[in-house]
């Protein structure tokens, strides 16, 4: 479930997990995978709902949309790297370069603090660029 709409689909249907599994004790955990295209939900968050069944019939249900630790953030970046100088995409050689690589995120938490790293590739062989001691740029 989103915790925007109450709802989330992709190309029109729900995305659902199942699995069997047999207790083997009265206390214990077991987990459900899902697998789905997120592209299209950066900036969501989403709520997993159980629903367990025993011979057929609901047996336990947990479905609140609330719950922290059933929520997932699907988290999104894009870039636009530029010259510093131009603020275009092209540089001319000089003796330095300074290249400034703007990351726009969705979906991240307020008050938690992240770290972005950044390599130049090159689009040709994609490579790593690599300084004169063979570590990445």
């Amino acid at each position: 479930m989103s915790t925007d709409s109450g709802q989330i689909q992709i190309q029109g249907n729900q995305i659902t997990a199942s699995t069997t599994f047999t207790a083997e004790e009265t206390c214990g955990t077991v987990d459900v995978t899902f697998t789905f295209k997120g592209a299209k939900l950066a900036g969501k968050s989403l709520v997993a709902f159980e629903f367990m069944e025993h011979d057929g019939a609901e047996y336990m249900v947990h479905a609140d949309i609330n719950d922290v630790d059933q929520t997932v953030n699907i988290v999104d970046i894009s870039t636009q790297a530029r010259d510093a100088a131009t603020g275009t995409h092209e540089d001319t050689i000089g003796e330095s370069v300074k290249l400034i690589d703007t990351v726009a995120y969705t979906g991240l938490t307020p008050g938690n603090t992240y770290r972005m790293f950044t390599t130049l590739m090159d689009k040709f062989t994609g490579s790593a660029i690599s300084g004169p001691d063979g570590l990445p740029l």
